[in-house]
């Protein structure tokens, strides 16, 4: 995306190729995050998909860095459980973006 990152600058086109508006737009994220994350960690402490589920609870309330964060760290996790290096995660996950770019006019980018 270019831009300087703020919600407002993000073109219709490029939110279609994204297919997940963040729900927040005035970057202030929904009360409420710190409580479900909490929630999470209690019901799941040891579940292979809690930092999936993280990542869920910072989308639904408009957090963007802290979704971004859960979503490195449920890759990271995922890497650890199948005996992956990051890297192999890395050629499996990236070669989506790439596809996603290949199919994006570079002028709607």
């Amino acid at each position: 995306m270019s831009g300087t990152g703020d919600a407002s600058t993000v073109s219709a086109s490029t939110e279609d190729v994204l297919m997940f508006p963040i729900p927040d737009h005035d970057g202030d994220p929904t009360p409420g995050l710190d409580a479900a994350l909490a929630e999470i960690d209690r019901r799941y402490p040891a579940h292979p998909m809690r930092r999936a589920l993280r990542a869920a609870a910072c989308y639904n309330h408009g957090d963007p860095m802290r979704w971004h964060v859960e979503m490195q760290l449920s890759l990271d996790e995922f890497a650890d459980m199948q005996g992956l290096s990051r890297r192999e995660v890395d050629q499996l996950v990236v070669p989506a973006r790439r596809f996603v770019e290949r199919r994006t006019p570079r002028s709607e980018r």
